[in-house]
């Protein structure tokens, strides 16, 4: 059952949480009416490979609001009654998200905000595929680098992002 696997792979979360959530029934939940509110989920999962167990939760909550998402921005013409943000950090380490690349490429105009954090390029490639690395990069509008890497192909998508500059600097 759903609940052994998430009692097995969440020991800490054993308990009163998980009895609620065994008891609830799918009437208890609302996607649209909890992006309708000034709600937050935060859904802390053990990287992709520790613990296998949770991801086809993880992967089926995240597309069933993604969903209730489309279906509520539909209704209010277009837009979410109230913006959505979601970070999803190490996203090419978490369980996987088929179509992340797809949600990011109609996300903005519904309100829907993605903030996403990786190591390197390569690792959305390895994810995604080529073409959904690219889309998932096309698709973020800001792109926030920290210093340290050194991926050839991710330094030059960045050149050609940013250009180069030349600046000559005196030393003493």
């Amino acid at each position: 059952s759903i609940l052994a696997t998430v009692t097995t792979a969440l020991p800490p979360y054993a308990g009163r949480i998980l009895d609620e959530a065994a008891a609830a029934t799918e009437a208890d939940w609302h996607p649209e009416a909890f992006l309708s509110g000034t709600n937050s989920l935060f859904v802390i999962a053990p990287v992709d490979g520790e613990a296998d167990q949770p991801a086809p939760i993880v992967v089926g909550l995240l597309s069933e609001l993604y969903s209730a998402a489309r279906r509520l921005s539909d209704q209010s013409g277009g837009r979410l009654p109230n913006p959505s943000l979601w970070v999803l950090d190490e996203v090419a380490n978490i369980p996987p998200l088929p179509k992340l690349p797809q949600w990011l490429a109609e996300s903005a105009g519904r309100g829907l905000t993605f903030l996403l954090g990786a190591q390197d390029y390569a690792q959305l490639a390895e994810r995604w595929g080529k073409e959904g690395a690219t889309a998932m990069w096309s698709n973020l509008t800001n792109k926030v680098v920290f210093p340290g890497i050194s991926n050839p192909d991710t330094l030059r998508q960045l050149e050609q992002l940013a250009g180069k500059r030349w600046e000559q600097q005196t030393s003493y």
